[in-house]
């Protein structure tokens, strides 16, 4: 594979929706390949993933009462919340342009706090209010 090829490859992997990294394995997989390449690009770099998910599922039952796993967990989700709080307010820069996107995540998060909501409901009424509101533009501005 020539380097351009592996440009290419990556520009494709970033426009197609999933996880960049195995759509980019998966275009260089067929292009050394074929379909054959492909599948075991794919395989081959989501199987440890998926074996590590199946073995703690295996054990998860057995072990979630251990004094160290709990702890183990209660660290991991101490540092969820950061994350995500990083993830938004990385989002805000580019999503939240203007006075109705401000009143948008308001009511969604209060929504969210106060009530017992479905969340995939909550985020196809936001997907409807989205394409009534800015009708197409993809500025931000409310026409």
């Amino acid at each position: 594979m020539t380097e351009e090829q592996i440009a290419d490859y990556m520009s494709l992997a970033k426009s197609f929706p999933g996880i960049m990294i195995i759509n980019m394995s998966v275009f260089c997989g067929f292009a050394m390949n074929g379909v054959s390449g492909a599948v075991a690009a794919a395989f081959g770099l989501s199987a440890p993933a998926l074996l590590a998910i199946a073995v703690v599922t295996y054990f998860y039952a057995s072990l979630r009462d251990n004094i160290y796993v709990i702890k183990i967990l209660n660290g991991v989700r101490s540092v969820v919340v950061p994350i995500i709080i990083s993830a938004c307010l990385r989002l805000k820069k580019t999503a939240i342009h203007s006075k109705v996107s401000w009143l948008l995540v308001f009511a969604s998060f209060i929504l969210c706090v106060m009530t017992g909501i479905n969340k995939l409901l909550l985020v196809a009424v936001s997907l409807i209010l989205g394409m009534l509101i800015w009708k197409g533009k993809n500025d931000g501005t409310v026409s």
